[in-house]
């Protein structure tokens, strides 16, 4: 079980291997019964915010993985339905919960050109422990809409504000909010989700930074662009050349995006880590869980996960040997293996990765 103390360094390095960590199926020998997994999907917008693509709110489509009632028949959740590229797991679409008292609660944070489907394989072992796992499709930065928008990587930590608006929505919703346990809140985040995770926490974000790392000669990925997103600098660059009072808004990354409703962040596979600037990482108190893959050239560990990692006081850092970034995507079906780029880039490992993952979370959410 990892310690944390709140004020106190305690940055370790955990390499673990797949024969160390494996299913968690026992306790001290005795066999232990995972709850039946509900689902459910909200149709959720935040009115102090625009949609980039059309006149309304900030859309905020949010889907919900919990406990359900035992002996609940759960069937498989794959997307899209008809001819699946991934699957998430099974669950029961709209299940009863099982209410016996509050769930503790994790927000979760999806990768570039993800969806909050792409966390289905973590929130659903969460529910199974009895969490209520709550993921977000990040507008403008999300496959479940028809394109991506130059303004979710130009303003990146509204990813943060997407988080604490679903918070702040189910809170006030009168047959959610009896299900949360406000005193139990923790978020993760997976890839660009893991930077969310460190806004949220209180870091901030410096593009003259990122760029001046760019530019120098120990430049890594994500410098030359992401691959979810190929025309991402020439669509930057005609948006701001159509608006270019959008600049003025890039100051907005240095406030603070904090909430402090949540108590623990777990970051998968963190990036980019080196728009976030020292002095607000070595600022952060929260306790924090930062997983990564050795073999990760997406955000390689050097300028994100480790470097995170050193800076925040109160982190632990696992790395996950021969595991690389897109291993903490769903599942892939044989299709997706044909003809889904990402697919392809995983590793052989992907459902030891996500088990140990799930562990390593379990164990940390779990931990005083």
């Amino acid at each position: 079980m990892f310690k944390f103390g709140r004020l106190r360094r305690i940055t370790r390095l955990i390499v673990l291997i797949a024969s160390l960590v494996g299913c968690t199926s026992s306790n001290n020998g005795t066999e232990i019964t995972f709850a039946p997994v509900g689902m459910a999907r909200l149709e959720l917008a935040d009115s102090t915010r625009l949609n980039w693509t059309e006149d309304g709110p900030r859309p905020l489509t949010t889907l919900i993985w919990y406990p359900a009632r035992p002996g609940t028949p759960m069937e498989t959740v794959a997307v899209p339905p008809g001819d699946a590229l991934f699957v998430g797991g099974e669950a029961a679409f709209g299940a009863e919960i099982d209410a016996v008292r509050p769930h503790p609660v994790v927000m979760l944070s999806h990768g570039t050109g993800g969806a909050a489907f792409q966390m289905m394989w973590l929130g659903r072992a969460l529910a199974e422990r009895g969490y209520i796992a709550i993921a977000v499709d990040h507008h403008g930065n999300t496959s479940a809409e028809p394109a991506m928008d130059p303004k979710s990587f130009l303003f990146q930590w509204e990813r943060a504000q997407d988080i604490s608006a679903v918070l702040d929505l189910l809170q006030a919703d009168e047959n959610w909010s009896p299900l949360l346990d406000a005193t139990d809140i923790s978020a993760a985040g997976f890839s660009i989700g893991g930077y969310t995770m460190a806004v949220l926490a209180g870091a901030v974000t410096s593009y003259q930074q990122f760029q001046e790392f760019c530019a120098s000669d120990q430049a890594t990925a994500p410098c030359d662009g992401v691959a979810e997103y190929p025309n991402l600098n020439a669509d930057t660059a005609d948006l701001i050349a159509r608006e270019p009072t959008l600049l003025v808004r890039l100051s907005d990354g240095f406030l603070n995006h904090s909430d402090q409703r949540i108590a623990k962040f777990v970051l998968i596979a963190p990036g980019p880590g080196m728009i976030l600037t020292k002095d607000s990482l070595r600022m952060l108190e929260p306790p924090a869980l930062i997983i990564a893959g050795t073999a990760d050239p997406v955000t390689p560990m050097p300028t994100n996960a480790s470097r995170i990692a050193d800076l925040w006081q109160n982190s632990e850092l696992a790395a996950l040997q021969d595991v690389t970034h897109y291993d903490f995507l769903a599942d892939c079906t044989q299709r997706g293996l044909d003809v889904v780029p990402v697919c392809q880039q995983a590793s052989l490992n992907k459902q030891s990765a996500h088990q140990r993952a799930i562990d390593l979370t379990i164990r940390f959410l779990g931990s005083d």
